[in-house]
């Protein structure tokens, strides 16, 4: 009867183990967890920033570009009045 006693009480010890192993391998898990939602969440924000300045150069580019057609509008512009300047003054040369 000891000898049962001594097998159950070995058994015991096994399982409490076991569980006291399986409950510290949960522990990690939800420590490794936190900190996965943690860099996902610095990369949302760092991904959000990102698209962020995208607009912005984005809305400079356009900016930029209607800049450079409005000086190519207003240069042709300008040599248009200076052909005509020419012009008139050719007049008086004659």
């Amino acid at each position: 009867m000891n000898k049962a006693f001594d097998e159950n009480s070995q058994i015991v010890n096994e399982i409490t183990h076991a569980i006291e192993s399986i409950d510290q391998f949960v522990k990690e898990i939800e420590a490794n967890k936190d900190e996965i939602v943690h860099v996902i969440q610095s990369i949302t924000s760092v991904s959000e920033e990102t698209a962020a300045a995208a607009e912005e150069v984005t809305a400079s580019t356009s900016v930029q570009e209607n800049s450079v057609n409005n000086v190519t509008s207003e240069s042709k512009r300008l040599n248009d009045l200076a052909v005509r300047l020419n012009k008139e003054i050719n007049k008086f040369k004659m």
